[in-house]
């Protein structure tokens, strides 16, 4: 049995010598590239220009998931609802009460997978690129140790009032305010182009002699 589990440590040791840490050593040389731009500037502002980064993935995940399968399920949702109104026409009041709470469990599993399709899209849209670039920032590239060589503290933004801020926190603090930016942006653009689309084109055509 020993044998055995020496066995087992010893593929799951090389798996992770072999295939792990070279992969996440050329990770991190990959997204090292993402701080060339800004790589004479502080680590504060490489935290949030990253930050930024991160919410534009975020942003653009979350069209990618915009997909027909969401509004299939909307569509399908409405349709299970809209069946009510023909319930009026059963004759029996009982049967029309079987009937109208089988419509009801149509359409709760069909709003069931709906909640879980925006479940597993926050995971994805979201907290994806929230972790992934946190990490690699708190871990790989801007440490307490290495911050301390570079600035002199642990910390990656200090404000003169004695609050401090990790490369974790900063990012975390920067990534939700751009990602909130962004949605701010977002919505004002469709709502300009829901108002230009309501007022239609604007009539250049004057008078000709």
């Amino acid at each position: 049995m020993d044998s055995l589990y020496d066995l087992i440590d010893s593929f799951f040791y090389g798996l992770y010598d072999n295939l792990v840490v070279p992969v996440l050593h050329w990770l991190s040389l990959a997204l090292g590239l993402l701080l060339l731009p800004v790589s004479t500037f502080s680590p504060a502002v490489q935290i949030l220009y990253v930050s930024i980064l991160g919410a534009l993935v975020s942003r653009l995940l979350a069209r990618r998931f915009k997909t027909k399968h969401e509004k299939a399920l909307q569509a399908q949702f409405k349709e299970k609802l809209s069946a009510l109104k023909y319930t009026g026409a059963v004759e029996d009041p009982k049967l029309e009460k079987v009937v109208r709470h089988g419509i009801h469990q149509d359409a709760d599993k069909v709003y069931e997978t709906i909640i879980l399709d925006k479940f597993v899209e926050m995971g994805i849209t979201y907290f994806f690129p929230l972790f992934f670039f946190l990490i690699w920032l708190e871990y790989g590239v801007f440490t307490p140790q290495q911050l301390k060589i570079l600035t002199g503290s642990p910390w990656a933004w200090q404000t003169a009032s004695g609050i401090r801020f990790s490369a974790a926190y900063l990012y975390l603090y920067g990534y939700n305010i751009a990602l909130l930016a962004l949605w701010l942006a977002s919505l004002l653009y469709r709502l300009a182009r829901r108002k230009l689309a309501r007022n239609g084109p604007a009539d250049g055509g004057g008078p000709t002699a």
